[in-house]
């Protein structure tokens, strides 16, 4: 699970330490969540949390480090409550309510449970707000239900649905996703976000060059997104739209924007092997040819685009240059008549858009299609 500054994931062996300090060494934490207090790592019984499947950690982005815990337990018929805890360290940075709210985006998505409760000490005025904060409400007082830190301790009960989850989801913040072409970078993402700015904008860093395998990559990536933000926008540029027709995310896009799209690889390749000199027999037989272009031509690759035609139903938008050497007009205008998209032309553009007039089109492009996109909503 992932959000904008937050990583989800299993407690490691290495997480120790980290626990120690923001968990169970932390006396304001403790305070507030139910845990045994460690006085050194010695005191601290570690060894059965790595891995387990009803505690995960809460992790910094930027630094992979451990700074708090989610827990579930009870888990029967359907339903469950959950615990969290963030170091006091921590606090006021809203880092609470953005693991919340993706957690039971998970646990009513990825575990299909029907309903999900928490509970804090009365006094806990923050905790009662980060679970309103994800769409909980209030559901009941229990008085004296538990001894801690020496006395009976009352706890409030809050509660939600999985039919209430997307009023949550309404809520929360939207996303635009940006993939890159070959040769780009998540850098480029940042041009887009003054064009969004009611959304947060961020660019995939993906590390394979194969449709099947950037497509995973893609699709592992919006999986853990979705369960973050109300809405993910879509913008790809060149072969980063071709990997993303190729990833099974429609479901979990509300409108994409494409820019130079590859959208006929077959017809690209075999353009490729005509000029190398290559025939499908000979690539065939030789699996990879290096070109002159330093371009490798793939059997496997060519094999695969035949036996996987781009299947893609989102709304979308298409940016088309008219000097595009990777895709002709006949091709571009063919793929948009048959998958309902919104083709734009500039005449004098390439199929890289990066001088100062091809930028402004772009800029005006997605402005455009922003107000049309308003139009349809309303």
């Amino acid at each position: 699970m992932e959000t904008e500054r937050l990583i989800i994931d299993r407690i490691r062996e290495t997480d120790k330490e980290d626990y120690f300090i923001n968990i169970s060494h932390d006396r304001k934490v403790l305070e507030t969540f139910i845990c045994r207090y460690a006085e050194t790592m010695d005191d601290l019984d570690f060894s059965s949390y790595p891995g387990r499947s009803d505690i995960f950690a809460i992790r910094l982005k930027e630094t992979g480090r451990l700074i708090g815990i989610l827990s579930l337990f009870d888990e029967k018929d359907g339903a469950c409550e959950i615990g969290y805890g963030i170091g006091s360290g921590y606090w006021g940075k809203g880092y609470a309510t953005e693991a919340v709210g993706c957690f039971l985006r998970y646990l009513f998505e990825e575990r299909d449970l029907l309903t999900v409760y928490a509970s804090c000490f009365p006094e806990n005025g923050a905790s009662s707000r980060v679970m309103e904060k994800c769409g909980m409400r209030y559901d009941h007082f229990s008085g004296k239900e538990l001894s801690y830190l020496g006395k009976d301790r009352d706890l409030i009960y809050y509660v939600i649905h999985r039919n209430e989850i997307d009023d949550l989801k309404d809520d929360m913040k939207k996303l635009v996703l940006y993939i890159h072409g070959m040769g780009g970078c998540v850098g480029e993402s940042e041009h887009y976000k003054p064009l969004f700015p009611d959304h947060e904008v961020m660019g995939l860093d993906y590390k394979t060059f194969t449709p099947w395998e950037t497509g995973k990559e893609i699709n592992d990536a919006v999986k853990r997104l979705n369960g973050t933000y109300g809405s993910i926008t879509l913008i790809a540029n060149s072969i980063g739209a071709f990997f993303s027709m190729n990833a099974g995310i429609d479901g979990m896009i509300c409108r994409a924007y494409f820019i130079s799209p590859i959208v006929d690889m077959e017809r690209l390749i075999l353009g490729m092997m005509s000029r190398a000199g290559v025939s499908e027999n000979e690539l065939k037989e030789r699996g990879i040819i290096s070109t002159g272009s330093g371009e490798d031509l793939s059997w496997e690759y060519l094999c695969y685009v035949r036996e996987h035609p781009v299947c893609w139903t989102v709304p979308t938008e298409i940016l088309y240059g008219g000097n595009d050497d990777l895709t002709s007009r006949e091709t571009i205008s063919a793929f948009a008549e048959d998958h309902g998209a919104e083709l734009t032309v500039m005449e004098n553009g390439e199929h890289w858009f990066h001088t100062e007039e091809q930028m402004r089109f772009l800029d005006n492009w997605i402005l455009q299609g922003r107000s049309r996109t308003k139009e349809t909503d309303a």
